[in-house]
């Protein structure tokens, strides 16, 4: 049961079973090891087909957070499935836990032992701080973990440094104004066997905006899988001053290496150095990288928490203009609404967006139209919402519903009696999500005699 459970928290989420046809009579064939170590027969065929039957699938769905081990025991004894196969699960994980053995007798904790490191000794202003986390088990039974190497949030909680500064005070999280989210990532179950290690290295410009030269004092904490911080340190770090001209070279060379990314992980990577560098130059080019292929997160990264130097409204107008000339890019939105744009300044962006001859903006355009509704928008809304090749169909049908008009209720009232199924469903789920949830939407609501009771509450569960 416990390697079952590890697969199923590695794809949380949805999982299908297949209720197995109930055999009338169950049969066991023992073996020896004689019998296993005889050769195979020439009666066999190497390749056979054997025919099955399943009485039924069942899909199960589960809510976030909730426990999915819990949730299949509870459904399976509800509908009585004696025997049955899992065929696929879909999701990602956010956490995990190991179901501990009932057998009596006291069972001892895990362990555990945190030590951290430097990677590079001799560090210059600008420069990525590699700290190395080791996680040794001192326990005498084995520790298991969640194995995983990035967090689609961007940040690994579990593994936290802070630092401080030679006159004792704490260097800035760039991340201390940002509510805490962990967004879970593809991940297999670690063991950690008595007297191993595991290692990860995190960068601890990540968790401390190291802005300027000097001599910062170190501490990290590893979460364990039960929720306990288990902390170490200090790690004594020296960063010495780099030239002007030195750091307008090292913006230079990993501006050139950011063009070049050849895939996401190369150009997420280098995006962080370029941003670790704190530089005021590094404005346009992040601006410019986020219409790339690969562009949006990290530069939203860099542009919200990392230019310190930039004041918020510099890097706002920056970032307006260029929206302005070229439409919205991805992640754009976030930063603005980060940087305190106002509906009148994003508006003409999203016009831009939305221009017939602007189609890689029409998405990110719709969903900003989400948010920012105005009836100026609406002819084009309407164009999108009712062409599925779009690629912006389902954000152009929410942004209708979460500004009412005449216009926008006939054009959802047609997609819904239209003979395009996707586009049925896709209609129903934007204007359902319009009555139960607006979010942080400036339009007008739609009306209760708008659309039909059944639409204005939770799809049902099926």
């Amino acid at each position: 049961m416990k390697s079952l459970v590890a697969m199923l928290l590695m794809l949380p989420g949805t999982a299908v079973l297949a209720a197995a046809q109930q055999s009338l009579v169950e049969v066991t064939n023992p073996t020896t090891p004689r019998d296993d170590a005889k050769p195979n027969s020439d009666q066999v065929p190497e390749a056979y087909a054997i025919s099955g039957q399943f009485e039924r699938i069942v899909v199960l769905r589960f809510k976030r957070q909730t426990d999915l081990l819990a949730g299949i025991e509870k459904t399976v004894k509800e509908q009585k499935i004696r025997n049955a196969v899992f065929l696929s699960g879909i999701g990602s994980v956010r956490n995990y836990h190991v179901p501990q053995s009932s057998a009596p007798g006291p069972v001892a904790p895990p362990k555990l032992e945190l030590a951290i490191r430097l990677l590079e000794t001799r560090l210059f202003f600008g420069d990525e701080i590699p700290v190395e986390f080791t996680i040794t088990n001192r326990g005498r039974r084995e520790y298991e973990y969640s194995d995983r190497h990035y967090d689609r949030s961007g940040r690994m909680e579990e593994y936290a440094l802070w630092a401080t500064d030679a006159s004792g005070h704490r260097v800035p999280d760039p991340r201390a104004k940002m509510l805490v989210v962990e967004m879970g990532g593809l991940a297999g179950l670690g063991r950690l066997a008595p007297g191993a290690s595991f290692r990860r290295t995190v960068a601890l410009n990540r968790w401390a905006l190291i802005s300027g030269p000097g001599r910062f004092t170190v501490m990290g904490r590893y979460r364990t899988e039960l929720g306990e911080p288990i902390e170490a340190g200090p790690v004594k770090v020296e960063v010495r001053p780099r030239s002007q001209a030195d750091l307008d070279a090292l913006v230079d060379q990993l501006a050139a290496r950011l063009r070049r990314a050849p895939d996401a992980e190369t150009h997420g990577q280098v995006a962080q150095k370029l941003m670790f560098t704190h530089s005021p130059r590094i404005l346009p080019i992040l601006i410019e990288s986020m219409y790339r292929p690969h562009g949006g997160f990290w530069e939203g990264e860099a542009l919200v928490y990392y230019l310190a130097h930039v004041p918020e409204r510099e890097r706002k107008a920056a970032v307006l203009r260029v929206a302005t000339q070229r439409g919205l890019a991805s992640n754009m939105q976030f930063v603005l609404a980060s940087l305190g744009v106002t509906a009148a300044e994003i508006q003409p962006v999203i016009e831009r967006s939305l221009e017939p001859a602007n189609r890689a903006a029409w998405a990110h355009g719709a969903l900003a139209a989400q948010i920012y509704g105005h009836d100026r928008f609406t002819a084009r809304l309407v164009a999108l919402a009712s062409d599925p090749t779009s690629g912006a169909q389902h954000q152009a049908m929410s942004a209708l519903a979460l500004n009412r008009n005449d216009e926008a209720i006939r054009t959802l009232k047609g997609l819904l009696a239209g003979p395009d199924a996707q586009s049925r469903r896709l209609a129903e789920e934007a204007i359902r999500t319009a009555y139960v949830y607006r979010g942080a939407a400036h339009g007008r609501p739609l009306h209760p005699d708008d659309f039909d009771r059944s639409l204005q509450q939770p799809a049902p569960s099926r």
